[in-house]
């Protein structure tokens, strides 16, 4: 007979009190772990609760009882969580604490159970219940104590629809309305693409974002200067690389010496020669080190200077790390043979993260020079530090009390604004884009994800509209956004019709070929290349949000085809097959596959009226149509012969 394990901590069930109102649903959830874990079943694979005892008298509950299990299902399931975070906790280093499955003897006693309670509770809440205000809360309460939100480990499109069953929120259920915004406020900030989209729902319930009202066109004229167009601001001897690369300050000659492993070229009219000074005397400290991607400066002597200075002198720091993150996406990382500049540009990543977590402090110079690297920002480098920005726009307000803000200053807020912007928001942004419209004052309607030349123009043409009209609009939109398939279903295509009608045919068409030739400008937004290691060019990216909008625009094109719209169609495909430095072909936003490889057709042509053919044989170096072609005049991008097109 094998000896009992020993474990570093304490692992034993939940213990509840026979008093508590859900006693016999504790009673029935413990059982179902038990038994679970004693079939043999494995965490990796789906729960079935049709082959468990205890799962079966689960899954014949009503709802009244249902809804009692999920408070017992989510509280078994907190309790294995803490056990977990305690175990990882033990850990040697942040390699074992991620990996705890492979180096933590605990986790084969913790994590089963845990997976137990959570399968359970997903399929338990795929049910329509009663779920009231307590349910809410304990939910909310366990996906915001995760240290990353997935939904694969939390039922979070589940909690979302609950949320939205609840129906509206009072107004002073200041409890639950203060933890459904942390869930909004994390999920929106999540490097997930889909979690965005869930904090919207929630903010939509909650009632955060008001539709702008119809005389926007006016405040927008009112307001000042365009803020989308750059302007000088902060120091102009901080942070030139970025301000030149984004038209703010012009080239010029001015002489600078390269210093670090990350060969940064600093200045010679650098007012902060003595905080680059110490970041070079912190990286050999870092680099060639396990931990060189996330340095913790209190190890080491450079590091611990850097956290001993007063909060003014440790945004100065702050800066010089931002001058060197930016260094990163225009100096090559050396090739894997040169692993002290590559190792270098990570650790000044890290440096940046961990100074930003001190609360530094920055005159008003300094606070727009930071504002303006984090709206340069992509991909997770934004999402990294999003928890910041509220904080840094609570400082802007400060410094706006006390006089006006400058053109530049606008438009740094502007592209602050559009990078917080994670989802469309269809006229209800989130509280911190709430906030910089109320300091730009432009009266911008949003419908779209702003940053792009073609989802400007629909916010700006949509902002333009009455309030009746707007309203049609929005709902069009909304209903392109949920063309998430391969192709459109006869209920979808149905809808979208009705809507269509409501518009008008001629107000379509020509809406849509001022909106399509867009879609092929370069973002309005210039955004730095996402690689450290290679260079993308992010001009020609489109937010994934925006281009499920459009494929589902044009899906609903074959109701009000022309000609004309034939032909931006068919350039609108053509685009799709550009190459992007970098980042390779742009995505097939307007491509339905036929299931043959060797053949895409361009969606959203009627019957009778014209079709663009793209037929690509191996690595798309030759194209091919069918029913006689006519070949449109076009440059190759990348080698590619751009377009194919027939009209009727």
């Amino acid at each position: 007979m094998s000896e009992p394990k020993t474990y570093r901590i304490r692992i034993e069930p939940l213990r509840w009190e026979a008093s508590d109102p859900v006693s016999a649903e504790h009673e029935l959830v413990s059982r179902l772990v038990s038994e679970t874990l004693k079939s043999g079943w494995q965490c990796y694979t789906e729960l079935d609760l049709n082959l468990i005892d205890a799962g079966k008298g689960i899954l014949k509950a009503g709802p009244e009882t249902s809804a009692r299990i999920v408070l017992a299902l989510v509280a078994h399931a907190a309790h294995f969580d803490d056990l977990s975070r305690q175990a990882r906790a033990l850990a040697q280093n942040e390699m074992e604490r991620i990996n705890w499955h492979s180096f933590c003897p605990e986790w084969e006693a913790i994590w089963p159970a845990r997976q137990v309670s959570a399968q359970a509770l997903r399929r338990v809440m795929r049910r329509k219940l009663p779920l009231g205000c307590e349910h809410l809360l304990k939910l909310a309460d366990w996906i915001t104590s995760a240290e990353w939100q997935s939904d694969s480990l939390y039922p979070l499109k589940a909690f979302v629809k609950a949320v939205e069953a609840y129906g509206d929120i009072d107004a002073n259920d200041t409890a639950l309305r203060s933890s459904l915004s942390r869930v909004a406020r994390l999920f929106r900030n999540s490097h997930s693409k889909d979690l965005p989209k869930l904090a919207h729902q929630i903010e939509t319930t909650l009632g955060v974002g008001t539709d702008i009202p119809a005389s926007a066109p006016d405040q927008r004229q009112s307001a000042g200067p365009d803020p989308s167009q750059p302007a000088p601001l902060g120091s102009p001897h901080v942070l030139v690389q970025l301000k030149q690369s984004l038209g703010i300050l012009p080239e010029d000659n001015t002489a600078n010496v390269e210093v670090g492993f990350d060969h940064f070229p600093l200045r010679s009219d650098s007012p902060l020669r003595e905080e680059h000074e110490l970041i070079n005397m912190l990286l050999p400290e870092v680099v060639e080190r396990t931990s060189y991607h996330n340095p913790v400066l209190s190890l080491t002597e450079a590091g611990r200077a850097m956290l001993n200075r007063d909060a003014h002198a440790r945004g100065k720091v702050l800066l010089a790390a931002a001058e060197r993150c930016v260094n990163t996406h225009f100096v090559p990382g050396g090739g894997l043979q040169d692993h002290r500049c590559w190792q270098s540009q990570y650790a000044v990543q890290g440096v940046l993260g961990s100074l930003l977590r001190t609360e530094p402090k920055l005159d008003r110079n300094g606070l727009f020079d930071l504002l303006l690297f984090l709206s340069a920002l992509s991909g997770h480098h934004w999402t990294a530090h999003a928890e910041c920005i509220p904080t840094l726009i609570v400082q802007v307000e400060q410094v706006t009390s006390e006089s006006p803000l400058t053109d530049g200053e606008r438009h740094v807020l502007h592209r602050l604004r559009c990078q917080s912007v994670r989802t469309c928001p269809f006229g209800h942004p989130a509280p911190e884009v709430t906030r910089l419209n109320q300091l730009l004052r432009d009266g911008l309607f949003m419908a779209l994800v702003p940053g792009e030349a073609w989802s400007d123009a629909v916010n700006l043409d949509v902002g333009s509209l009455a309030q009746a009209v707007r309203e049609k609009w929005v709902e069009l939109l909304q209903h392109a956004a949920s063309a998430t398939g391969s192709r459109p279903s006869l209920k979808w295509l149905k809808t979208a019709k009705e809507m269509l009608k409501k518009l008008g045919t001629e107000q379509i068409q020509e809406t849509l070929q001022r909106w399509l030739p867009l879609v092929n400008a370069p973002r309005t937004v210039r955004l730095l290349g996402g690689g450290l290691m290679s260079r993308a060019d992010m001009s020609g990216t489109i937010h994934d949000d925006n281009a499920t909008c459009l494929r589902g625009l044009l899906w609903m094109t074959p109701e009000v085809v022309s000609p004309d719209l034939i032909r931006a169609i068919g350039a609108l495909t053509v685009s799709c097959y550009r190459k992007i430095p970098g980042g390779g072909q742009r995505r097939g936003l307007c491509l339905e596959s036929d299931q043959r490889p060797a053949r895409c057709r361009a969606t959203g042509l009627a019957e009778g009226e014209g079709e663009v053919w793209i037929g690509a044989k191996g690595n798309r170096k030759g194209l091919q149509c069918r029913r006689g072609t006519v070949r449109i005049a076009a440059p190759r991008i990348g080698g590619n012969v751009c377009s194919l097109l027939r009209i009727n």
